[in-house]
């Protein structure tokens, strides 16, 4: 059943013609990787022909709220957060790479002193 969020007119891919749509919610049980995952989905309804279609937008951002949830309900990391760990972690060896950089400056300034001693 669909939950009313606005009428419009619009041209139904359908019937492909012009006709009196509404826009709403629906739930919709879609498959994750084997898994039952409810998700609310925008859909349009035509009242004439009966039926329903999605737009190319709403498909994408219904796969995109089940795919979340599917990480959600397994405890996997969602994408910002691998996102900030790679940021984090990239800062953390860059810091390590200065550090490095630093300790090689000292031991080649350590071995040109021990060389122009010898000499």
């Amino acid at each position: 059943m669909i939950k009313e969020i606005s009428k419009i007119k619009k041209e139904c891919p359908v019937c492909e013609i012009e006709r009196d749509l509404i826009y709403g919610e629906m739930n919709e049980v879609l498959k994750v990787r084997g898994e039952d995952i409810e998700v609310t989905s925008r859909v349009h309804y035509c009242t004439e022909g009966k039926h329903y279609f999605y737009d190319v937008e709403d498909e994408e951002e219904k796969f995109q709220i089940a795919y979340r949830e599917y990480r959600k309900h397994k405890g996997f990391l969602q994408p910002e957060e691998i996102k900030k760990i790679r940021e984090e972690e990239d800062a953390e060896l860059e810091s390590w790479d200065n550090e490095i950089s630093k300790l090689k400056e000292k031991i080649e300034k350590i071995d040109d002193d021990l060389f122009s001693r010898v000499e």
